[in-house]
């Protein structure tokens, strides 16, 4: 089976308006791509910009990126924003096609406080869920005090979850950063 390539509008194509990436991934011969943001657009719009591809995967609102906000699965006392960012994020999911939603983990350390918020969130997102939901290790070089890190912590976490609907999304270039050649 050859491998198929999703593209990343909020990473590729910068040089076009978001609207007109789209347009841009397909004529490179894309097929299908990923969207970080997608909330950040007119859902009509998009929709209209993004026919004829898959949508393989959108991130859940994952609060004010300007603001250094990442994510609340694993922040003690956020547990409504990640409610309300996990809800937007499957009813946007499901407007636009989208096969699975990505829910960020917030900047924590790893402690046993945002460990436990991490999973009693994760749980109540595979319960509201028909979708298959995603969490993926990023690499704190790139977003530093990224709570879910390493390729580890996160099977570890998946498997004290036993949620089959929540699954790691795989980032090899995280992963490389993280983990190197180890």
């Amino acid at each position: 089976m050859a491998p198929r390539f999703a593209a990343n509008l909020d990473w590729l194509y910068g040089e076009h308006a978001y609207l007109d990436r789209p347009a841009a991934a397909r004529a490179d011969g894309f097929t299908a791509v990923e969207l970080q943001q997608p909330h950040l657009h007119d859902t009509a719009a998009l929709t209209a910009a993004l026919a004829g591809l898959r949508v393989v995967l959108i991130n859940a609102p994952a609060g004010d990126w300007t603001a250094g906000e990442r994510g609340f699965a694993a922040l003690p006392g956020q547990e409504m924003r990640f409610r309300e960012a996990t809800l937007r994020g499957l009813d946007l999911a499901t407007r636009l096609g989208a096969a699975r939603v990505h829910l960020l983990s917030g900047l924590a350390d790893d402690t046993p406080a945002h460990r436990d918020t991490w999973l009693a969130n994760l749980r109540w997102a595979a319960e509201q869920s028909a979708l298959p939901l995603v969490v993926e290790p990023i690499n704190r070089r790139d977003m530093p005090g990224y709570f879910l890190h390493t390729q580890a912590q996160a099977l570890a976490l998946l498997a004290e979850l036993g949620a089959p609907r929540v699954q790691l999304q795989l980032d090899l270039y995280h992963c490389r950063v993280t983990e190197g050649e180890s």
